[in-house]
């Protein structure tokens, strides 16, 4: 009986030491990957309050995201706000000639990138023809020696679908012709369309990737980005420009895992949703793990 006991004791030891000889190995090859998204209300001659935009980036950085998506930088003090020596390195979308101001996108990132692109829309409707918008893809070199490609994008606010359908085909252009195909994707940013939209639809199916607030949210949080009744620069800037009322979720980070890198949401939340506010906009954030 002894003998017998003895062995089963030392079965159970041996399968429980490799166990736990292969938890270091599994946790070591997850990287932690924290993502920020904010429309940072930067239209020039129409927004009020340009302090929040310092505010806002201090409050980004003590969130401590590896990336950080931001839209509407159009105005001069917000582009220099929206600095930070934490992001030794940044991409921009579109500049703005030939037209009025640039994409006003732009990319923060803490780890070197490799190469970017972009693209302008060419189907526009309305006072979004004044800018050059439009989307930017990069991809960074990540601490663990894998590779990431994180986009920045800011489609219409006026048409209809057909308008951002135009430019969610662009963006899928963009990421066939310059993702690297075996790094994971990351696309952030104020898409102007709700989860019940068509446009919506289309961008799920034609990008083949995942909502983060769906992935890790119930079905009745309905994670609400634009609230024109509860935000106050939201309602203001409606009623003064006589604009629907929205309360809805239209700004996003979608991900894609690639066949090499599988990229699995942890958790995300709706940021900067409370006072003091920095823009018409709440934000996102978004942490994931990358692993092999």
């Amino acid at each position: 009986m002894t003998s017998k006991s003895g062995f089963l004791t030392f079965t159970l030891f041996t399968f429980i030491t490799l166990i736990l000889s292969l938890l270091p190995h599994t946790l070591a090859n997850a990287m932690p990957l924290k993502v920020v998204e904010l429309n940072t209300w930067g239209v020039p001659y129409v927004v009020k309050d340009t302090f929040r935009y310092a505010e806002a980036m201090k409050a980004i950085e003590d969130i401590h995201p590896d990336f950080v998506v931001l839209e509407e930088l159009f105005s001069h003090k917000g582009n220099k706000a929206f600095h930070s020596e934490n992001y030794p390195y940044e991409v921009r979308g579109p500049r703005a000639f030939p037209r009025l101001t640039s994409s006003g996108l732009r990319i923060l990132s803490k780890y070197p990138v490799l190469r970017s692109a972009q693209t302008t829309f060419s189907h526009c409707v309305g006072d979004d023809c004044l800018s050059h918008k439009g989307a930017v893809i990069m991809l960074a070199q990540l601490p663990n020696g894998k590779t990431i490609n994180v986009l920045a994008t800011h489609t219409n606010s006026r048409g209809d679908d057909s308008v951002r359908i135009s430019q969610l085909n662009q963006i899928k252009l963009l990421i066939d012709t310059y993702a690297d195909p075996n790094a994971p994707l990351i696309m952030a940013g104020d898409f102007n369309f709700g989860p019940q939209s068509a446009s919506y639809q289309y961008m799920m199916e034609s990008i083949q990737g995942k909502d983060t607030w769906l992935e890790t949210h119930s079905a009745s949080e309905p994670g609400i980005t634009y609230d024109a009744f509860k935000n106050s620069y939201a309602h203001d800037y409606c009623i003064s420009t006589h604009d629907n009322m929205i309360v809805d979720r239209i700004d996003f980070i979608i991900y894609r895992s690639s066949d090499v890198a599988q990229i699995k949401p942890i958790s995300s939340s709706v940021i900067f949703n409370q006072a003091p506010l920095f823009s018409d906009h709440y934000g996102l954030e978004a942490n994931f793990e990358i692993a092999d």
